[in-house]
């Protein structure tokens, strides 16, 4: 999934996605939370997973939590998202 100038967004999200956590038969490695988010967010959800970029809107929301917190460690150890 890499165009001539570099990794596409599809590449990008399918590298991160690998590691979210996964639910594993019999046993639960997720829990459930519940929150309500404005229509407009639902449909932008929804066309993410259209567009095939996550399985769900589950999957969707849990990798901007991801994002959010390696964000939030990056910004606490005083380093900048994406620089080396």
């Amino acid at each position: 999934m890499v165009n001539g100038n570099g990794p596409t967004a599809v590449g990008t999200i399918g590298a991160m996605r690998a590691r979210l956590p996964r639910r594993r038969r019999g046993g639960r490695r997720t829990r459930p939370v519940s929150f309500t988010l404005p229509p407009v967010y639902v449909e932008m959800l929804n066309r993410l997973v259209e567009m095939g970029l996550f399985e769900n809107r589950s999957e969707a929301v849990r990798f901007a939590i991801l994002l959010l917190l390696q964000f939030h460690r990056a910004a606490v150890a005083g380093t900048v998202v994406g620089y080396r």
